[in-house]
């Protein structure tokens, strides 16, 4: 049975092909407001189950993508099945390669929006890339230095604005300027900036179809451990044995 979305652990996930969430995108560019897209894996919805701030932004998104093979296993113990899975660095790799909208990157390392946005012009010069900044600290007890940085986005009026910090802190802080951003479109991207910039290669195409994107990542970045047992362990655990 295919719905337009799939609850897992308290929160819905849209069910739609890439090219139907692409669709989606260009409406939102047409509108006159923000939208918050989430590109949502099993450590999203670990966390959210503490963490109801987190919960509540995910379920208020405007797109809320399955970016997790866990989340299909997760959808077949319901007798549910999302249609595919839509990682956000294909996701956001494809609207890119479209070369119709104008783009920001906010966020990853120092200097690797910069260097995101220089590969991605040397590949597609018509590319519309108006700004691109790691955006520095970012927290809670720094909001004149948030409101400067939004201040420096809306001068630019981004169409899409791509903001690599990391779940949940980029969600929060797309959902806490949303109302004040002048772009159409806000999504989180999480290492997608690593990738196209070359600091952090992705998994193999056959690691990434069979599932084993995780554990290629888990040989590359041993400290992700942490990160990588909640989504394989805590997740399905949660999973299992939800009532």
């Amino acid at each position: 049975m295919l719905n337009d979305k799939i609850e897992i652990l308290g929160v819905e996930i849209d069910n739609l092909t890439m090219g139907q969430a692409i669709l989606k995108i260009d409406q939102m560019v047409n509108s006159s407001s923000c939208h918050q897209i989430a590109t949502i894996n099993p450590e999203f919805l670990v966390e959210a189950r503490h963490d109801k701030k987190f919960k509540q932004i995910l379920n208020q998104a405007s797109l809320a993508i399955p970016d997790g093979i866990g989340l299909l296993w997760a959808a077949r113990r319901k007798k549910e099945n999302f249609f595919e899975r839509i990682t956000g660095a294909d996701l956001v790799m494809q609207v890119i390669k479209k070369q119709q909208h104008s783009f920001y990157f906010l966020g990853g390392a120092p200097g690797i929006a910069t260097r995101a946005a220089n590969k991605l012009l040397k590949k597609y010069p018509r590319l519309n890339i108006v700004g691109a900044i790691d955006g520095g600290i970012i927290n809670d007890s720094n909001l004149a230095h948030q409101k400067q940085l939004i201040y420096e986005i809306n001068k630019t009026k981004p169409d899409i604005l791509l903001v690599a910090l990391g779940a949940p802190k980029q969600d929060k802080f797309i959902s806490r300027w949303q109302k004040d951003l002048n772009c159409h479109v806000a999504i989180g991207v999480g290492g997608t900036l690593d990738y196209i910039a070359g600091a952090l290669p992705r998994a193999p195409h056959l690691w990434q179809k069979i599932g084993l994107e995780w554990l290629w990542r888990l040989f590359r970045e041993p400290r992700r451990f942490k990160r990588i047992y909640r989504a394989i362990i805590v997740f399905p655990y949660l999973v299992l044995t939800r009532k």
